[in-house]
């Protein structure tokens, strides 16, 4: 019996076509190799699809929206490469929404969520398909480029206690370096796309990545929808790195509104009502002190006013512009 399991790399970009290549170059030295990269282009206009060209994952230019695809030849055989640039920047969830979309209908048996910004050691895939008969979504470790832990992973989510935070205790509350995690791997609650690895016949039972989050918290909603139908294991063995460093602005801006946005919108779809009717309006009203009073910044009540009206309303997509405000 062959129980080879087949494994594609959704892989979604914009405008950072120096970073997709050193991703695509580190999923090439996976010792377990990849059989498949769908790389959705969310519309970028750096000249990824030329870069693409030059480095032979694509074998023309494509028009927006048409899938290009390519047998890729390197060392370890063959690779399938699935490429199409959309018309328009789709965000985030968008992006992952319309690749798994596109990737789910090629038949592999594995589809390994990732930004472009990542670069997973070259045993990352090899160590998690060790443990894919314990689950069917398997998270790496990520460190930063300095080898640091980020464990930002939530290990348990809240929607029953209005006055705590939604993410619950997080890995490096729980364990304070990658060695003290147990090797045979723990479960959490949350994931972000930034490598977990999840069974097609899991993502065709639960539905795609929601589009309507544009960016942030779309992960964090697929991760509820899959603790629902399967346990969520993270393996430190596996490791990625995060090459972009975790920023945060003195003041807020289009994406603060669309995290504090999304957050209600996780306790409208997942809390219970009590949870939804308080933990929005004690978050917000906080925010509003330490962002907007304590700041003397009228800017920064309006874009968190904002983000409350259309989160209770449920006014999802693309509701702010990039880099607006």
């Amino acid at each position: 019996m062959n129980n080879y399991e087949r494994v594609c790399v959704v892989l979604v970009t914009f405008n950072r076509k120096n970073l997709l290549i050193e991703c695509l170059e580190h999923l090439k030295k996976q010792t377990r190799a990849v059989d498949g990269v769908y790389i959705l282009d969310n519309a970028s206009s750096d000249g990824t699809p030329d870069l693409l060209l030059e480095k032979g994952y694509i074998n023309d230019l494509p028009k927006e929206g048409t899938e290009s695809f390519v047998e890729y030849p390197y060392e370890k055989g063959i690779l399938k490469v699935y490429y199409v640039k959309m018309s328009e920047n789709l965000g985030g969830a968008g992006g992952f929404h319309e690749g798994v979309k596109r990737a789910l209908s090629k038949g592999f048996d594995w589809l390994w969520l990732m930004d472009d910004d990542v670069k997973p050691l070259e045993d990352c895939l090899e160590n998690l398909l060790k443990y894919k008969d314990r689950a069917d979504a398997l998270m790496p470790l990520r460190k930063t480029l300095d080898g640091e832990m980020l464990g930002i992973e939530s290990i348990r989510m809240n929607f029953k206690n209005p006055f705590a935070s939604m993410n619950g205790k997080k890995i490096k509350e729980v364990y304070t370096s990658a060695d003290d995690i147990p090797r045979e791997g723990v479960s959490i609650g949350a994931v972000p796309f930034e490598g977990p690895l999840i069974r097609t016949q899991l993502i065709k039972k639960i539905g795609l990545p929601r589009p309507e989050f544009f960016i942030i918290g779309d992960d964090t909603d697929y991760s509820i929808r899959i603790s629902k139908l399967s346990n969520i294991l993270f393996i430190p063995t596996a490791e990625i790195i995060r090459v972009m460093p975790l920023t945060t602005a003195s003041e807020l801006n289009w994406k603060d509104y669309y995290y504090l946005r999304n957050l209600i919108y996780l306790d409208k779809l997942h809390a219970n009502k009590l949870v939804y009717w308080i933990r929005p309006l004690v978050f917000t009203l906080w925010k509003i002190y330490t962002e907007g009073i304590r700041k003397k910044s009228y800017r920064n009540i309006k874009i968190i006013l904002k983000a409350f009206i259309h989160g209770i309303k449920g006014k999802m997509g693309k509701t702010v512009t990039p880099g607006s405000i």
